[in-house]
């Protein structure tokens, strides 16, 4: 199954917002937003990428664009919440990391 076009909750380190996946290519692909409470929204396009063999995301999230040393990477992983029903209900959780 690939990752699911919508909307997600995102708790990234502690803050919150919100992840819009617009679609995924054949090449993986992802188009979308994603906007952090209070902060601009940032565009996915070009710089998420979805791994369907291994159900990871991974983004870039530019923090202030005048300072372009100031991003973050953020891998996630899509799973079942409940492993003995491979196919209900699904989450993204992973990682944030700072540059």
């Amino acid at each position: 199954m690939s990752l699911p076009v919508g909307a997600w909750r995102i708790d990234a380190n502690g803050f919150s917002g919100q992840l819009n996946i617009a679609g995924v290519s054949a090449q993986g692909d992802v188009t979308g937003t994603l906007h952090m409470n209070s902060e601009p929204v940032n565009n996915l396009n070009g710089v998420a990428f979805w791994d369907d063999t291994a159900k990871k995301i991974t983004l870039m999230r530019v923090i202030n664009p005048a300072q372009p040393g100031t991003f973050q990477i953020y891998t996630g992983y899509f799973f079942p919440t409940d492993h003995t029903k491979p196919n209900g209900q699904r989450q993204l959780a992973g990682l944030v990391r700072s540059l």
